[in-house]
C-alpha cells in the first residue's frame, strides 16, 4: 500500500506542485464554449443530485473539498433515502474539508486502518487522491458541524477575494499561544475560552487548549480546528452507508504506451471518464496544473483540484470536423463562480493536456468488493 502511495506522490508532474489554487487568481484555461461558435453534439452526460457547491474562499483547500463533494456524493446516494436532494444536505451529514486536510500525509501513515496515527496537522495544498484514500481507508470522517470551514472565515470582511489568502489567520495567536504556561490548567482554560469567544471556534476550551505549545502551525490548527470529539464520539463522524474503494486512471506506469500520440491518449482518458460517468454514475477527481504559461516539459509548480459531473462534445459551427471535448466541473470556488462560468462546463482537453497525463491523476469511489477478494488499486 505505501509503495503505490508512493508511486502517485513521485508523477514526474505534479512532484513540485502546490495545491490549491485561490479564486483570486486568473485561469484562462477554464475556457467555456462560445455559442456562437460551437455547438453541442450527440449525447449530453449530467449526473443529477450532486452536493451542493461549496466554496473553499480564499484558502488553499481545493482538494480536500474536492474530495468532500465526492464523499457526500457516494454517501447521500447510498443512503436510505434514495428521494433526498443531496443539494439540501446538513452539516451533520457532510464531510469535513478541514478534517479531511490531515489525510495529505497519507502516505507516511505505518497503519492505515487507524484514523489515530495521522498527528501531523492540517496541511493547506495536496493531492486529492491521498485523501480520499486515506479517508475511506480509515472510515473515521468529521462532520462539517463538528469541524466547520467556516472557523477560518469567521468575522473576515470579503474572505473569498483576499489577495494574501487567509490559512494564515492564526498565525499570530499561534506565535502568542507559545508563551501560555501549560503548566497552569486553569490558565490555560480561561486563555482557551477568550480564543473560542473570539474566533468563535467549535471546540471547547479544553480541545482548544491542547493547541498550546505545538511544534508546528499544522498540529497548532489540527487541535484548534478539529476538536477531539470529532474521531473519538460517534455523534460526530460522519455515517458512512457503504463500504468503498477508489480507482484510478491511469492505473499503471508507464500511463500509455510510447507509441501513443497526444490525440490518442486524449481520446482514450476521455473515453475512460465518460464510462465511469455512465457505467457507474460516479463523479470523477482530477488534480492538474494550473501554472501558465503552461509546458509540459516542465514541472508543475500550482496545482487545482475540481470534480467532474458531465460531458458533452461540441463541434464549430461552420467546421462540423472541428470539435471538442467538455467537461462539466464542480469547483470549490461557490456557486457564483459557477453562474459565470456556464454551470462549469470548460474545454475538456486543456485540463487533460494540464494533468501531464500521468498515473493517477484521476479517481474515483467505487463499491468495494470484499466477496471476490479483488484488491483495487489503493489496496496494493
Amino acid at each position: 500500500m505505501r509503495a503505490f502511495i508512493t508511486t502517485l506522490v513521485l508523477c514526474a508532474g505534479f512532484s513540485t506542485a502546490a495545491f490549491c489554487g485561490d479564486k483570486f487568481q486568473k485561469f484562462p484555461y477554464f475556457e467555456t464554449a462560445n455559442p456562437k461558435l460551437y455547438k453541442t453534439v450527440g449525447e449530453t452526460i449530467a449526473l443529477k443530485n450532486m452536493p451542493r457547491v461549496r466554496s473553499q474562499s480564499s484558502v488553499g483547500l481545493c482538494s480536500a473539498f474536492a474530495v468532500a463533494t465526492m464523499i457526500d456524493f457516494a454517501n447521500c446516494h447510498a443512503a436510505a433515502d434514495t428521494q433526498k436532494a443531496c443539494s439540501d444536505l446538513s452539516d451533520d451529514e457532510m464531510a469535513s474539508p478541514v478534517d479531511l486536510t490531515r489525510y495529505a500525509y497519507y502516505d507516511d501513515v505505518e497503519d492505515n486502518n487507524v484514523r489515530a496515527a495521522y498527528t501531523r496537522g492540517l496541511k493547506e495544498g495536496a493531492f486529492s487522491t491521498l485523501i480520499l484514500a486515506g479517508a475511506l481507508a480509515t472510515g473515521r470522517i468529521a462532520k462539517e458541524s463538528c469541524a466547520p470551514f467556516t472557523q477560518f472565515t469567521n468575522g473576515i470582511d470579503d474572505a473569498d477575494n483576499r489577495p494574501e489568502g487567509i490559512w494564515d489567520r492564526y498565525k499570530e495567536l499561534y506565535e502568542q499561544t507559545k508563551t501560555i504556561n501549560k503548566d497552569d490548567p486553569d490558565q490555560c482554560l480561561l486563555e482557551a475560552s477568550k480564543i473560542k469567544d473570539k474566533y468563535n471556534l467549535s471546540g471547547t476550551p479544553k480541545d482548544i487548549s491542547k493547541s498550546f505549545g505545538q511544534e508546528s502551525y499544522g498540529l497548532f490548527l489540527d487541535k484548534l480546528l478539529v476538536p477531539f470529539s470529532c474521531s473519538s464520539k460517534r455523534k460526530e463522524v460522519l455515517e458512512l452507508h457503504g463500504k468503498w474503494a477508489v480507482e484510478y486512471y491511469p492505473d499503471k506506469r508507464p500511463a500509455y504506451d510510447p507509441a501513443d500520440t497526444e490525440t490518442s491518449k486524449l481520446d482514450q482518458t476521455v473515453r475512460k471518464i465518460k464510462w465511469v460517468l455512465t457505467e457507474l454514475g460516479r463523479p470523477v477527481l482530477v488534480d492538474f496544473c494550473m501554472t501558465t504559461p503552461f509546458d509540459p516539459a516542465t514541472k508543475c509548480t500550482d496545482g487545482h483540484t475540481v470534480v467532474i459531473k458531465g460531458f458533452r462534445s461540441v463541434c464549430k459551427i461552420n467546421d462540423q470536423k472541428d470539435c471538442r471535448p467538455m467537461f462539466q466541473v464542480q469547483n470549490s470556488w461557490g456557486q457564483v463562480w459557477q453562474d459565470e462560468n456556464d454551470d462549469g462546463w470548460i474545454f475538456a482537453d486543456i485540463i487533460i493536456e494540464r494533468t501531464y497525463y500521468e498515473s493517477y491523476s484521476f479517481a474515483w469511489i467505487v463499491d468495494k468488493k470484499e466477496d471476490a477478494g479483488e484488491k483495487y488499486s489503493w489496496q496494493r
